[in-house]
């Protein structure tokens, strides 16, 4: 399976019908670039707070209504995208 592949670095499931993030990608301690755009995604696992190495993380076109503020346990993060979401406070 692709979530053996413990160096890889990007991982893209754009418009993939997926609700859910697989928990797999949980395993991918080396992963910078996570797009999971154009999915029925609803909730993001706190299990992704801890993939530190995230510097890119695109969330657009789901339906997340929640970020926990542990998102900014990703210390490396440089961008976020959760454009065309359903979320109401953005934790500062």
């Amino acid at each position: 399976s692709m979530f053996n592949e413990i160096n890889l670095k990007k991982l893209v499931f754009i418009n993939s019908k997926i609700r859910e993030i697989p928990d797999g990608i949980y395993k991918l301690i080396n992963l910078k670039i996570l797009d999971c755009s154009k999915n029925s995604i609803s909730k993001i696992s706190e299990k992704l707070y801890k993939l530190i190495k995230l510097n890119k993380i695109i969330f657009e076109t789901n339906e997340i209504n929640e970020i926990s503020e542990n998102i900014g346990n990703l210390i490396n993060l440089k961008e976020i995208n959760f454009s065309y979401n359903n979320i109401l406070e953005i934790p500062i």
